[in-house]
């Protein structure tokens, strides 16, 4: 049996971008992060949260053009009170309709197309 545990939001985030970086790196993607909140506590099941999240991470950074970015940032959800959200920013390339990519988390994602080079990813993060 295994138990959620009540920890920070915003350390595990930074360190999954952390974990992320050298795989970035070698695809000569510049991977940044940043959050807007010191700390947000809540309680969560690792083996259902970090696999998610690291892959679809891994999914934006390998379909990124070499030169560009990914930018990963992190503040509470304004339009819903019980959640945060971890924004995926894109540059090089609109990723907003690869399936690969929205259909890799359980976790509410949406796209939004900034440009023809660009695409940000919202997913929506329960707190408990």
């Amino acid at each position: 049996m295994s138990f959620k545990v009540n920890a920070d939001l915003v350390a595990l985030f930074k360190g999954v971008v952390v974990s992320l970086k050298p795989y970035a790196l070698g695809q000569d993607v510049n991977l940044s992060f940043e959050s807007s909140i010191p700390s947000q506590f809540s309680y969560y099941h690792p083996k259902d949260f970090l696999p998610e999240i690291a892959s679809l991470l891994s999914k934006i950074i390998s379909f990124t053009p070499r030169s560009y970015g990914v930018h990963v940032s992190f503040d509470k959800d304004e339009s819903k009170k019980d959640f945060c959200v971890l924004q995926i920013l894109n540059t090089g390339v609109n990723l907003s309709h690869v399936t690969e990519i929205l259909n890799t988390v359980s976790f509410e994602i949406n796209s939004e197309d900034l440009n023809s080079n660009s695409t940000l990813f919202k997913v929506s993060i329960p707190i408990l």
